[in-house]
């Protein structure tokens, strides 16, 4: 099942599917006019959250999240992968801003604290740690700049 909003750009549609008990945990590309599917993207999590096109300096990425396998930057045309980071459990989407990718993340259920959340903002273009906080609480939401 699909699990996620879809997002739309240039006749794509990007939708994620797989919740904690599916198998698949795939970012899918279709094409709008035809219907035809593009191309997929795999992770080894699930992928619960809106995948969010961004863009700077003229380079456009797909960033999805894998739930324990963490962030993942995918080229929106060939659907590879251009860079993962994994700082932790990841449900919610991300935000970019101005070259920044603002990701959270969570503790899983049954977890019994052995793991942290953060806040942290990645490189668009590297996915190098820019900054990263610990949060008292779970991110389970889409981050917001002010």
């Amino acid at each position: 099942p699909a699990s996620t909003e879809i997002t739309i750009w240039k006749n794509s549609m990007y939708v994620g599917e797989g919740l904690h008990d599916t198998h698949h945990a795939r970012i899918y590309r279709f094409d709008l006019t035809s219907g035809t599917f593009k191309g997929s993207y795999q992770t080894l999590g699930h992928t619960e959250a809106q995948a969010v096109l961004g863009e700077f300096d003229g380079e456009q990425t797909i960033f999805g999240v894998g739930g324990e396998d963490g962030f993942h930057a995918i080229d929106p045309i060939t659907m590879k992968g251009k860079w993962k980071v994994n700082i932790g459990h990841s449900d919610a989407g991300v935000l970019v801003d101005e070259g920044v990718v603002f990701v959270g993340t969570g503790i899983e259920k049954g977890d019994d604290r052995k793991n942290k959340s953060y806040a942290a903002a990645l490189d668009f273009k590297t996915g190098e740690i820019l900054w990263k906080r610990e949060l008292a609480a779970s991110s389970w939401m889409r981050p917001v700049v002010i």
